[in-house]
């Protein structure tokens, strides 16, 4: 006989349901010979599958998380209050060992008790799902159990080690199911559908690969795994940005202290007259991430402190004079750079190395590897 949803020719044995090229349900009451194509006709409606796309169960994820952290949020107000209750009262549990035990409830037990209650329960859903008309079943379409909804939740913690790819298999699998629900042999499906029409219902349609391509990849990289590539790189890439403006702080509050060091230079003083105490210059000031700035022997060192970062804090950053035609003309090496075509420092030893902050915390013109 012909399948009376894509009209192919096709030999029903025992026990066949399904089409074995469209996947329709061949006693499906709403295909009908009334659906089969004609010459010259459009292509007949396709039973629509039952089960849930990966839109629907990411908008029920956003739900529920947000519900879950807000309720997060009250619990933990309410273990604080409960724990500086606890603390004026001698004996029993102190405040620390209430907070821990409170967390543990609420982030661990909490969700799996949410989970596993609701979908095992008569909705056959979180929050979440009910709002996105979406429903947990076993494999037969019937309600699940608490313990196959337990089973899917702690399942969860297998698909996050595959960094996205199991939830991504919701967009080409035949059930449309993730690889927690393959574990716990659930289907995430529409409320609309019954029972009886999941249990009778045929593979979802096929996924052309390109597509599925880039769903797959679209799911990892804005999953928790691309995130947390993002996060590694982002997160370092921002901190050295910070660290690079607090280093510019010490180098625009120096300005003051080359001006006086290359005036004194240009006016043939000695270098041994070239401090801070002979060119009244203050070492510390009203600087937010530099420790002191001084003058020793014409050179300018910016100590850095305060707020700065730790990964700077009391490291040292060195400008170092260098003159040209006979002392008339100064310029500076900063840290680890030379100093400018034509111009020799008035130290001949290279002072390089007593600049501790790193190269990667300075900006570009301070930095090693030439002029």
């Amino acid at each position: 006989m012909n399948c009376p949803n894509c009209g192919n020719a096709t030999t029903i044995t025992v026990g066949q349901k399904f089409c074995a090229k469209c996947g329709a349900n061949l006693d499906a009451p709403s295909v009908t010979a009334a659906t089969r194509p004609t010459a010259g006709s459009a292509s007949p409606a396709i039973v629509e599958a039952p089960y849930s796309g990966f839109w629907r169960r990411a908008w029920a994820f956003l739900i529920d998380s947000f519900l879950f952290y807000f309720v997060f949020l009250i619990a933990l107000l309410v273990v604080g209050a409960i724990a500086r209750t606890a603390s004026g009262k001698s004996g029993g549990l102190g405040s620390r060992e209430i907070v821990v035990i409170g967390l543990v409830l609420v982030a661990f037990l909490a969700p799996w008790l949410y989970h596993a209650l609701m979908e095992s329960s008569s909705v056959q859903a979180t929050v979440g799902k009910l709002a996105a008309g979406i429903k947990v079943t076993d494999e037969a379409g019937r309600r699940t159990t608490f313990g196959r909804a337990t089973g899917r939740y702690f399942a969860h913690i297998v698909t996050g080690f595959t960094f996205g790819v199991g939830y991504a298999m919701v967009v080409f699998t035949r059930r449309r199911q993730a690889l927690h629900d393959m574990m716990s042999g659930s289907l995430v499906v529409r409320r609309v559908f019954s029972t009886a029409d999941i249990e009778a219902a045929g593979p979802a349609p096929r996924v052309s690969p390109v597509l599925a391509t880039f769903a797959v990849l679209g799911i990892v990289l804005l999953g928790p795994f691309g995130v947390g590539i993002f996060a590694a790189i982002a997160i370092p890439a921002y901190q050295d940005y910070t660290i690079r403006s607090q280093v510019v702080e010490g180098l625009n509050a120096a300005a003051s202290y080359k001006t006086a060091v290359a005036e004194s230079i240009v006016q043939g003083r000695p270098l041994s007259a070239l401090n801070s105490e002979q060119l009244q210059l203050p070492e510390t000031g009203e600087w937010k991430y530099v420790r002191s700035i001084r003058v020793v022997s014409g050179i300018v060192e910016i100590t850095y402190g305060g707020s700065a970062n730790k990964l700077i804090a009391g490291k040292a950053l060195l400008l170092v004079p260098a003159t040209a035609g006979a002392g008339r003309s100064v310029a500076w090496a900063c840290g680890h750079h030379e100093p400018p075509d034509g111009f020799r420092p008035v130290i001949t030893k290279d002072l390089s190395e007593y600049t501790t902050v790193v190269d990667k915390f300075l900006p570009l013109l301070c930095r090693g590897g030439g002029r």
